[in-house]
């Protein structure tokens, strides 16, 4: 009875074995769901001389994104996992995540791919997940490569394409709501952009705390981001230039509003960003929440615009 109840607890442990040589600190995010609640949970483990350990609560399964170096690392948990993060150097390409099998086989999927991964070409890391996922459609982890690992905004038809031939576990729609994804469920279609009507749309905002942006009187441009989007700068740079040729704020709204559900990220680059007139927004619940839906945002980097309503 105590070996079950150890193994059904509602946590998990992670420890790290790398090179004395390292001493950092590594900051981790996962959503953590249960069936009456779930929040956001963002921490970070410090590791010194190589070793560090912490203990995290988790109900329901969870993909947990671990920030290293300047990479990004996801592994997969359920309750009562001990996963074990070990490495020979301070290259998270490198570092093998035990503790289930689906870390097992992200971990060799990255060190197969590695140098498609360190180069951040989209469309290698894009390649490297369609080759996997074609020859394991029935495995669990084609579906998260698929929504951790692959760029839909340079390639949504193959996205879809890939995401049709998964099978079986592979299939299942508990990868989806692990993720978040809400433009993957068949029964909340998407739509696009109902100019034949006004939408309100409330915002955390860096300013004001919040704000609203009802569409129909004036051009409205929405442009959602995520902290590690490909691309997140030359967005910024459009905003930049369109905020130049459009400088009445009150004629012309835009505003730019992060998907990270960790306000820190959110924060972060604006100050380098240095725009102005621009509402600066966030909205940890993202893709999920139902004003974002009905706008058809699915992924990010995205930006929409809302043209007035006719006279």
């Amino acid at each position: 009875m105590i070996m079950v109840a150890g193994c059904s607890s509602p946590k998990f442990n992670i420890e790290f074995q790398l090179p004395t040589s390292i001493n950092s600190t590594y900051p981790l995010t996962y959503y953590a769901s249960s069936p009456k609640q779930g929040k956001w949970i963002s921490s970070a483990i410090v590791v010194q001389q190589g070793k560090g350990k912490m203990t995290f609560p988790v109900s329901d399964p969870a993909v947990v994104t671990l920030t290293a170096a300047g990479s990004t690392l996801y592994f997969y948990v359920e309750r009562g996992d001990k996963v074990m993060v070990k490495g020979d150097s301070a290259d998270p390409s490198s570092w093998v995540f035990s503790g289930n099998s689906i870390n097992e086989d992200w971990s060799k999927w990255r060190k197969e791919n590695s140098s498609q991964i360190a180069g951040g070409n989209a469309e290698k890391i894009n390649s490297a997940v369609d080759k996997f996922v074609k020859k394991n459609p029935s495995n669990p982890l084609s579906a998260l490569l698929l929504l951790y690992e692959y760029d839909r905004r340079i390639n949504n038809e193959g996205f879809l394409k890939l995401w049709k031939s998964l099978k079986g576990e592979a299939a299942k729609e508990k990868w989806i709501t692990i993720s978040g994804r809400s433009d993957l469920y068949t029964n909340i279609p998407l739509e696009p952009v109902n100019v034949k009507r006004k939408h309100s749309i409330p915002l955390h905002s860096l300013v004001n705390g919040t704000d609203t942006i009802v569409t129909g009187k004036v051009p409205v441009v929405l442009m959602v981001w995520r902290n590690g989007d490909r691309e997140r700068e030359e967005f910024i740079d459009s905003l930049r230039a369109l905020r130049k040729a459009h400088p009445d704020s009150a004629s012309f709204i835009i505003a730019d509003i992060c998907f990270d559900p960790d306000s820190i990220n959110w924060a972060a680059p604006l100050g380098r960003d240095s725009l102005e007139h621009i509402i600066r927004a966030w909205n940890p619940v993202a893709e999920a929440d139902s004003v974002m839906r009905s706008l058809g945002i699915e992924r990010t980097p995205m930006i929409i615009t809302i043209p007035p309503l006719n006279k």
